[in-house]
């Protein structure tokens, strides 16, 4: 249950990886030296915390399977963003003045950057660059439309 738990606040809401590593690599680690002490007295003990230990290992990975699923889908939704402005720009000579300005003629709606609940999951846009928020609270990325480059925000 811990390990779920673990698992659905860092994926869905901190989205960083850090308390599962934190959690996870401190579980596994007392769970071993666990079962090497009650391997000399207690061997009936030693399947249990091999199990639990596996369970959080598989929790870490499936951590961060899933931040990097979400990075795939961040990066989808830039490029539904990046062609609805390209294609705005088409139509008006110049690129929007804000992302909402896209929606509905060239995008049905402006996407959330990933599947998470949590403050730092809009895409945002000033002077022709979309930025969104990759490592909450401060890693950002920002896609310049004038100049089609991708790099950390600020640069």
């Amino acid at each position: 249950m811990t390990a779920g738990f673990i698992f659905i606040l860092d994926v869905f809401f901190l989205d960083q990886g850090i308390l599962t590593l934190v959690v996870g690599l401190g579980g596994i680690l007392v769970l071993l030296i666990g079962a090497g002490i009650a391997s000399v007295r207690h061997k009936r003990l030693v399947k249990p915390r091999l199990f639990k230990a596996g369970i959080f290992a598989l929790m870490i990975a499936a951590v961060f399977g899933a931040r990097s699923f979400n990075y795939k889908v961040g990066n989808a939704h830039l490029r539904q963003i990046t062609d609805a402005c390209n294609q705005y720009r088409v139509k008006y000579k110049r690129f929007p003045d804000k992302l909402q300005d896209l929606a509905p003629e060239f995008i049905p709606k402006i996407p959330k950057v990933k599947y998470v609940f949590n403050y730092w999951n809009e895409f945002n846009y000033i002077n022709h660059t979309i930025i969104w928020v990759v490592f909450p609270p401060f890693a950002r990325m920002g896609y310049n439309l004038d100049t089609d480059i991708l790099s950390r925000f600020p640069d």
